[in-house]
């Protein structure tokens, strides 16, 4: 007696093995699509760091060169002030040695 093969079962089979591939393909996107979801999250996080940390960075050297050029007017300034002073005062006149006397 040849053996007969149900090719109605071999289908049943093949479309179950097929469904089962489908659904962990399934899985495997979601859980891809929630990493990339994260992911994108994370470096839009990042980028709005990164451009305040621009922003104030440009403040700091924005102030940092206006307190620069106060310090340097504050020098001078401070320089011309001893200047006028050392003009005005006389010089002070050494006494006289007591060892001449």
């Amino acid at each position: 007696m040849p053996l007969i093969i149900d090719p109605t079962l071999f289908y049943r089979k093949e479309i179950t093995r097929l469904r089962e591939r489908i659904s962990r393909q399934d899985q495997e996107l979601e859980e891809n699509s929630t990493t990339i979801a994260e992911q994108t999250s994370t470096i839009n996080t990042l980028t709005s760091e990164k451009e305040t940390l621009t922003s104030e960075n440009t403040r700091l050297t924005t102030e940092n060169t206006e307190l620069k050029t106060f310090q340097t007017f504050l020098i001078k300034t401070i320089k011309g002030a001893f200047e006028i002073i050392q003009n005005l005062v006389p010089p002070l006149v050494e006494a006289p040695d007591a060892s001449n006397e």
